[in-house]
């Protein structure tokens, strides 16, 4: 569980910045819903970069638990993530 990942910009490098400061090599990242999706800012960091996939807690799946190395999941994703699980 990790407590939040903030980027000041939409940039792929600083996510990758941030993966590569976690030790994320083929990543499921649970980030906390917000009114659209997913934050707008994580999800274009993010989504060039391979073996990262960044999902809401409802869009958890048991495959993309199994078939990650590691999972990461954004403190504010946790009581959703709990939730859905029970």
């Amino acid at each position: 569980v990790v407590k939040g990942i903030e980027l000041a910009e939409a940039k792929t490098k600083l996510f990758a910045g941030v993966a590569k400061n976690l030790g994320l090599t083929k990543a499921l990242v649970v980030a906390a819903p917000e009114e659209n999706g997913v934050n707008p800012t994580l999800a274009l960091a993010s989504r060039n970069l391979p073996g990262i996939t960044l999902v809401t807690p409802d869009a958890v799946t048991v495959y993309d638990v199994l078939n990650c190395k590691q999972l990461v999941v954004l403190e504010g994703a946790l009581p959703h993530l709990e939730e859905r699980l029970k």
